[in-house]
């Protein structure tokens, strides 16, 4: 749903900036007293532009109506793509802070994992095929488990969570973020939030991210539960 957005995006743009307009009806002028003709809307006889305007009214006043409101709102372009421009600036900023945020969390405050935990670590990446190289710290800035990183992710552990969660638990919540490795999951957020930093004036696009976020965690939520204890997990 969110290809098909952009996608009708870009096949409007190229058909507003290529495709062929409508020419104008051809006004012949006959000569004296004989008036302004034009030629008929199915390429027959010249009729007296005067009925010819009366018979276009009657059949295309809603798309009169559409065309003068395109033509209001054009108008306003500069001041619309300036807003429009403030908005993808203003959204840019935060995409990048939540990068400078990921980049703290994967340097800052980090340790390796107990020793007695890296080699369960490394049977569970082999055994869900995963060919990235994968890194597993316990980390003091982070709230819950995540994967952070798209070429070489690193999962982080929450420092209380080698504490609060029995060994079973620590694995299937692993499990739920190797998914997220798996599935190139943090490649598809990052073109997630490019989308909705160029269309951020567009509620479909929120509300289908929003979907894929949520569908994204059951997916995980899913292997997870398949690979331990359904219940405990």
């Amino acid at each position: 749903a969110m290809g098909g957005m952009v996608l009708m995006a870009a096949v409007t743009l190229t058909l507003t900036l290529y495709g062929s307009e409508r020419p104008l009806p051809v006004l012949q002028d006959l000569g004296p007293g004989a008036g302004a003709m034009t030629a008929s809307p199915s390429g027959g006889s010249l009729l007296p532009f005067s009925d010819y305007a009366r018979e276009q009214s009657k059949v295309s006043t809603g798309v009169d109506r559409w065309t003068r409101f395109a033509g209001d709102l054009q108008r306003f372009t500069p001041e619309i793509v300036g807003l429009w421009l403030m908005g993808i600036l203003a959204l840019s900023l935060r995409l990048l802070g939540g990068c400078w945020v990921c980049y703290r969390l994967r340097h800052v405050g980090i340790r390796d994992l107990p020793d007695q935990l890296t080699d369960g670590v490394e049977s569970l990446i082999d055994r869900m095929h995963i060919r990235q190289k994968v890194r597993v710290f316990i980390s003091a800035k982070a709230a819950v488990p995540m994967v952070v990183g798209i070429l070489r992710p690193v999962i982080l552990f929450p420092a209380s969570s080698m504490i609060g969660l029995t060994p079973d638990q620590l694995q299937a919540i692993l499990v739920h973020e190797l998914a997220h490795v798996r599935r190139y999951d943090n490649l598809v957020n990052l073109l997630q939030h490019v989308v909705e930093t160029t269309f951020f004036y567009h509620p479909a696009v929120w509300w289908v991210s929003r979907c894929i976020r949520v569908e994204r965690e059951h997916c995980c939520d899913d292997a997870a539960a398949a690979a331990s204890d359904h219940r405990s997990y």
